[in-house]
């Protein structure tokens, strides 16, 4: 039950994350702190990773790098994989399961 807890919790703070990013008016700034954020999460959760905070944060590093903002579409799929595991999730716990 930890672990699946785990994995939620996890998914919360990453949909929180990119929600922090899409809010910020100064995208390039904000995405530097979130790169390193996500380096952090993923040194932090190496051993029962639910999201790839690797991936997420080369995502901010090469946002606060570049004025390429097409990258943003791969944020916005993790986004929509990360609200689906949370709703699965409020689903299940809905059911009592």
């Amino acid at each position: 039950m930890y672990s699946n807890q785990n994995r939620i919790h996890q998914a919360i703070v990453a949909r929180e994350v990119i929600e922090i990013y899409k809010s910020a008016p100064n995208k390039s700034n904000t995405a530097e702190s979130l790169d390193v954020l996500c380096f952090a999460m993923a040194r932090l959760t190496e051993k029962d990773p639910a999201i790839d905070w690797d991936e997420l944060a080369s995502i901010f590093d090469h946002i606060s790098r570049s004025d390429d903002l097409s990258i943003s579409r791969d944020l916005e799929e993790i986004y929509k994989k990360i609200s689906s595991l949370i709703r699965s999730a409020n689903s299940y716990s809905e059911l009592d399961i």
